[in-house]
């Protein structure tokens, strides 16, 4: 893995099992922990929020250095890069910048709390949006390796959360399809086969 793999996936371990705990936590107890809860530890809530920041920055990070390897790829692959960048940038502006700014300022409501819900709702749009359609994009020829595969497990990922959701509820959480995205990003390009372009036709004199 390049060094842009290695820092992503770790921190998408991190996070994966962080949030996978919470997940758990809460089907066992009905209680959160500081991951989704801020009461349950204001300062652990603060650094898990930066950790989480700095995470979808590698995402980003990425995204960005493996742009070539996508030069391989089809239409859809090419614009899903595109709007899963914009996704994740506006999940690393909003857990870094608008989320600490709206705890220094104590603000639950009004247009800044308001702008901050929407640019949240667009983010998580983007994000799972364009990390299932990257999958399904490559499903006959991948270019991008392992991430690629995981990415496209968003489908049945989401139609299992349904299914739990009908027979046991405090399971059904979104954080499945969260740890999906984040682990299937953080793999693009990793055992990746780049597409091999025609050569060009031999003419003979």
């Amino acid at each position: 893995m390049r060094k842009h793999h290695v820092v992503a996936v770790s921190a998408a371990a991190v996070l994966a099992l962080s949030v996978l705990v919470d997940a758990v936590f809460i089907g066992v107890t009905g209680r959160n922990t500081f991951v989704t809860d801020d009461e349950a530890g204001p300062t652990a809530a603060v650094a898990f929020t930066i950790f989480q920041a700095l995470t979808y920055a590698s995402l980003c990070w990425v995204l960005v250095a493996e742009a070539g390897l996508f030069a391989g790829a089809n239409k859809a692959a090419r614009i899903s890069r595109r709007t899963l960048l914009a996704g994740f940038g506006l999940l690393t502006f909003g857990t870094l910048v608008l989320n600490p700014l709206l705890r220094l300022l104590g603000t639950d409501e009004g247009p800044l709390y308001d702008v901050s819900g929407l640019l949240a709702l667009l983010a998580l749009v983007l994000t799972y949006g364009s990390a299932l359609v990257l999958g399904l994009a490559v499903l006959r020829t991948n270019p991008l390796g392992i991430g690629a595969r995981v990415l496209a497990l968003i489908g049945p990922v989401i139609a299992l959360i349904v299914v739990v959701g009908l027979v046991a509820p405090a399971w059904a959480s979104p954080v499945w399809v969260t740890i999906t995205a984040v682990a299937g990003t953080a793999l693009l390009g990793v055992n990746a086969v780049p597409a091999r372009r025609p050569e060009p036709a031999v003419t003979s004199a």
